[in-house]
């Protein structure tokens, strides 16, 4: 039988001899500690070592410490590394060095410190109930934490800290140093309390997966390394001081988990504040004196909330895709802002100039006295408040107003950029202060809305000159109620667009902008002249003042700076009643539509457009009188048109042969002064050239100018129908354009009686006659000859024509003259006029000759005309003395018979004798001297026979009061006008055209049909108007009759009268 020897159990063995064991056994752990493991405690530093002597784990027995007494408050405690001890009661301990582990699960254990640094190179559990107090410093290699507590105001450092339940208070320091595994907070509900700070330093990570973490009273969580958030855990409080510094280089970062995540504590982020998933709300405030300067990151699909007041400083940034929404308190941004914003709630004062991609505005205020800028502005409802700008930029969804709920501009501008735009769709907008809604791009109002505000000039809406403001949808009204100065374009599309103060419509004028009516637009005034370009299309289209009557009615011009469209079936009756409207502008009328002037329609500049064949340009109570610039287009003319500017029958692009000729229902008449336009593109009578269709009388003057388009050359056949009219009556002054190249010509004009063609004719032939005239014994008589034309020309003839002597002699028998002659287009005859002198000498009879140059229009058949000058003179009587006087030589005549007393023989007998020189020559009869001009006297044309739109007749009685006898009457006709203020007449001229203005003591006088009883028949088109028409009698004396005035007014030489 083997006998083995006893070993004694450890608590059996004498004192000295178990502490020598565990020193031995300590030792033996040193040396055996991996490299790597941490720095293994100096034995000469420990008074109590663990040695288990009990056989527990239980701090609380004495017999497991060296000493068999439990370690008190100036031991510094050793504990070994394969050691397990658990604290179940309550101890002091100076220091504490444990290389094992330690579990406080029950009691407390504190480590004052006062023996030097502790540290933990095991594990450090505090759990259930337990709770370790550090007043110093303790450094843990794994600390873990499932309750219990950890208390005091020393510091627990540790690179690897689980926490999954308990609390942590006073006011030490929990640190979690880079290196180690971090923080992993898991499980139920984690608090901090008191002052406790929990640290995450740079390097080092906290992954947070579960439980809320609780920090109260002050407590605070300080990050300068990563906090992840994965979950939907909450940071929970009791509403005291605690705050969460994320520190400059420092992440929290909400990385998983669709809910949401409460920070309930002031939040200071000077580091990185990141959202990838779901919502992070923040419903506490800055730290007094402790803004966020850091960047505040929201990932695409998650939220950032705001609930209660922050600072962001200027070096602060709110970026990313997700939303970052302000529900409450006063937001102070003063950095950058590059996410999309909500504002709920709050107020937001953006300090700095900043872009946001999108901005909803739900409730509260968004402002600040910076620039705003965004693309994107839902405006549900709250107010835009601030000195500063918020501006909407191209290249978003614009501004969209729409809420039944009120919004405010409040000492705000609210810009809408080129290009950008903005829908009001419900909702009032209150404008108060200083508040501007500036448009430079599209404002579409699309419902029955309004702006409201009292009182204060200083709120105004400007459409600025690149700006559109429309209202596009709803029945009823969307009314502007603060002052609006247009200067773009507003449409009025639906409903009614009323502005109560517009500021373009000042003392009558409508100024500025583009005005396009299409339903109705109301004006807080009437517009009687419009320099602006309105435009009303359609026959729904109104222009209304606030009492519903027609803003338009007193609208009596359009000047230079106005441009007016009358289009799609409207008609615009201007001015009420009879008055006459001036367009001084551009006028356009377009399809089925029709400008219908009261009185007369005058033109004293721009341009006036008929665009199509149904446009119509109506003088109720007058003339078309285009005095100055262009009347153009294929429309109607009601009425009688005086050109004295440019008329330009027809578009200027191929078009059906309707659509290209202007219709003038009345007379035409151009003033010299007046160009007729006419554009030719191809011989194709209906789609190759404009055409002037006038249903009266065509009185011709000016120019008629030929457009050549699109590189055509006229073939010497071609023919082009330009005028078509009932008569016409002279001829254009001058033809432009019938050579538009160098090998290309169009024929001059023919005047037919029924149309004005290009068209090459056969020329008539000219003559003149001969004439005889008794030569009278003293003063002029006319030589009158007969210039023939044969057919009648249907194109003006002109030619020169100059005497020449023949057996009679200028000056002394003939005064010689030349001059030019113009025979109009259906003239067949004129009469040249050459004075012929007087004389009492007997002589034979003599001629001279008139010769006819230099013809155009027509071919010469007899090209000279001889005057013949019979002498009436009788040949002179014998004296009957002895010494007779010689009788003249009678020439080639005939010897007249001797007369009574003659002493001479009778034909063929011997010459008389020549009278005695010593006797006295016979005395002449005594000549009759006249100083008194004549009388003429002027009968009233008799209505409405004698004074018609097509016919004038005049007559008249004269005689002299002289012993001279009547040579001639005249009698001039002019129709008076007024020219700049002052009275003026248009003097009718030989050619049967008017004149321009001049002084009415100027007339010009015109022959008439007999002398003592006379009469002056026109059978020409004569405007309406009022007219003066004057006689002047001539006698062989040359007397001439003066005009005649009695209380201002003409005598009975002179007359007025109107034709209508």
């Amino acid at each position: 039988m083997s006998h083995r020897r006893r070993r004694p159990a450890p608590h059996s063995l004498p004192r000295h001899v178990r502490a020598a064991a565990a020193v031995a056994t300590f030792l033996a752990a040193i040396a055996l500690t991996p490299a790597g493991a941490g720095a293994a405690t100096d034995p000469s530093v420990c008074t109590v070592t663990w040695d288990g002597g009990a056989g527990s784990t239980s701090w609380g027995e004495a017999a497991n410490w060296s000493t068999n007494r439990l370690p008190e408050s100036t031991d510094t405690v050793c504990i070994g590394p394969t050691a397990k001890v658990e604290s179940w009661g309550f101890g002091t301990v100076g220091a504490l060095h444990v290389d094992g582990s330690l579990k406080v699960s029950f009691g407390s254990l504190r480590i004052t410190g006062d023996a030097g640094a502790s540290a933990v190179d095991g594990s450090l559990e505090v759990t259930g109930s337990g709770g370790l107090t550090i007043d110093r410093a303790l450094t843990v290699q794994h600390m873990v934490q499932s309750g219990g507590a950890v208390t005091g105001a020393g510091r627990l450092v540790t690179g690897d800290f689980t926490w999954t339940g308990g609390i942590q208070g006073g006011q030490g320091t929990t640190e979690v140093t880079s290196g180690g595994a971090g923080l992993s907070l898991d499980g139920d509900n984690h608090a901090a309390g008191g002052s406790r700070t929990l640290r995450i330093d740079p390097g080092a990570q906290a992954v947070w997966t579960a439980g809320n973490l609780d920090l109260r009273d002050s407590s605070r969580l300080d990050n300068a390394g990563l906090l992840d958030i994965q979950g939907n855990q909450d940071f929970t409080g009791d509403g005291g001081d605690a705050t969460v510094i994320n520190e400059a280089g420092g992440t929290i970062r909400r990385s998983a988990g669709d809910g949401e995540v409460v920070l309930t504590y002031a939040l200071a982020n000077d580091g990185e504040l990141e959202v990838k998933t779901g919502t992070f709300t923040v419903q506490a405030s800055t730290p007094p004196g402790d803004d966020s300067d850091g960047v505040f990151r929201v990932a695409k699909d998650a939220r950032l909330r705001f609930v209660y007041a922050n600072t962001f400083s200027p070096v602060s940034k709110i970026t990313g895709d997700g939303e970052v929404v302000f529900a409450g308190g006063v937001q102070q941004v003063y950095g950058a802002v590059d996410a999309p914003l909500v504002v709920d709630g709050a107020q937001v004062n953006l300090n700095a100039d900043v872009t946001v991609p999108r901005i909803e505005l739900d409730k509260g205020a968004l402002g600040g006295p910076a620039t705003t800028t965004t693309p994107d502005l839902r405006w549900e409802s709250g107010s835009l408040v601030g000195t500063g700008k918020t501006e909407i930029a191209i290249g978003g969804a614009g501004l969209n107003v729409d809420s039944p709920q009120g919004h405010g501009l409040f000492d705000r501008a609210l810009v809408i950029d080129p290009g950008a735009e903005a829908h009001w769709l419900e909702g009032t907008i209150v404008m108060l202060g200083s508040a501007l809604l500036d448009n430079h791009g599209i404002l579409d109002i699309r419902g029955d809305v309004a702006t409201q505000g009292c009182c204060d000039s200083r709120t105004s809406i400007h459409n600025e000159s690149d700006g559109i403001l429309r209202k596009s949808a709803g029945g009823g009204s969307a009314v502007i109620g603060h002052s609006l100065q247009n200067d773009g374009i507003l449409e009025a599309e639906s409903g009614t667009l009323a502005l109560q103060a517009v500021q373009n419509a000042q003392s009558g004028t409508l100024t500025g902008g583009v005005w396009i009516v299409r339903a109705t637009l109301e004006l807080g005034a009437e517009v009687r002249r419009n320099a602006a370009t309105l435009v009303l299309d359609g026959p729904r289209s109104k222009l209304q003042r606030p009492d519903g009557t027609d803003a338009t009615g007193l609208l009596d011009a359009n000047t230079a700076d106005g441009s007016l469209v009358v289009t799609d079936g409207r008609e615009l009756d201007v001015p009420a009643g009879r008055s006459d409207f001036e367009n001084a502008g551009d006028l356009l009328i377009g399809p089925d539509s029709t400008l219908r002037a009261g009185g007369a329609f005058r033109q004293t500049g721009g341009t006036t457009t008929l665009e199509t064949p149904t446009s119509r340009l109506v003088a109720a109570g007058g003339t078309v009188d285009v005095q100055a610039g262009t009347l153009a287009g294929p429309g109607v003319v009601e009425g009688s048109l005086h050109n004295a500017g440019t008329v330009s029958p027809g578009p200027a692009f191929p078009l059906p042969e309707p659509a290209r000729a202007m219709k003038v229902t009345g007379d035409y008449t151009q003033a010299p002064g007046g160009t007729l336009d006419v554009t030719i593109s191809s011989q194709d009578p209906d789609t190759g050239h404009v055409r002037l269709d006038v249903g009266g009388n065509a009185m011709f003057a000016g120019t008629l100018k030929l457009e050549t388009l699109d590189g055509f050359a006229p073939a010497p056949g071609d023919e082009f129908e330009l005028i078509r009219h009932a008569s016409s009556i002279d001829e254009f002054d001058t033809v432009d354009g019938l050579a538009p190249d160098p090998a290309h010509s169009y024929p001059p004009p023919e005047y037919g009686d029924h149309a004005t063609v290009l068209r090459r004719g056969p020329d008539p032939q000219i003559s003149i006659a001969d004439t005889a005239v008794t030569e009278g014994d003293h003063g002029d008589r006319e030589a009158r000859l007969q210039v023939t034309v044969t057919p009648a020309p249907k194109r003006p003839v002109q030619l020169t024509w100059n005497t020449t002597d023949g057996s009679a002699t200028s000056p002394s028998d003939y005064e010689s003259a030349s001059g030019t002659l113009t025979l109009h287009h259906g003239e067949t005859s004129a009469v040249l006029s050459v004075p012929v002198h007087g004389d009492q000498a007997h002589e034979p009879d003599e001629t001279f000759h008139v010769d006819l140059s230099g013809v155009s229009g027509a071919s010469v058949a007899a090209g000279r005309g001889t005057v013949t000058i019979a002498n009436d003179d009788p040949a002179p009587q014998p004296t009957g003395s002895g010494d007779p006087t010689p009788s003249p030589d009678p020439g080639p005549g005939p010897t007249p018979a001797p007369g009574p007393g003659s002493t001479g023989p009778a034909a063929g007998g011997p010459p008389a004798r020549k009278p005695d020189p010593r006797r006295p020559k016979p005395r002449p009869a005594r000549r009759c001297v006249d100083r008194l001009a004549p009388l003429s006297r002027l009968s009233r044309p008799r209505a409405p026979r004698a004074a018609t739109r097509r016919r004038l007749t005049l007559r008249g009685r004269a005689h002299d009061q002289g012993c001279a006898t009547l040579k001639r009457v005249g009698v001039a006709v002019a129709r008076r006008v007024k020219r700049h203020g002052q009275k003026r007449c248009r003097w009718l001229g030989k050619r049967g055209r008017f004149g321009r203005p001049a002084r009415c003591d100027r007339p010009r006088w015109l022959g008439v049909r007999g002398a003592a009883r006379w009469e002056l028949t026109l059978r020409r088109p004569l405007p309406v108007g009022s007219y003066v028409a004057r006689s002047r009698a001539v006698d062989h004396a040359g007397n001439r009759e003066l005009r005649v005035r009695r209380h201002g007014r003409g005598g009975p030489n002179e007359v007025r009268f109107r034709v209508r």
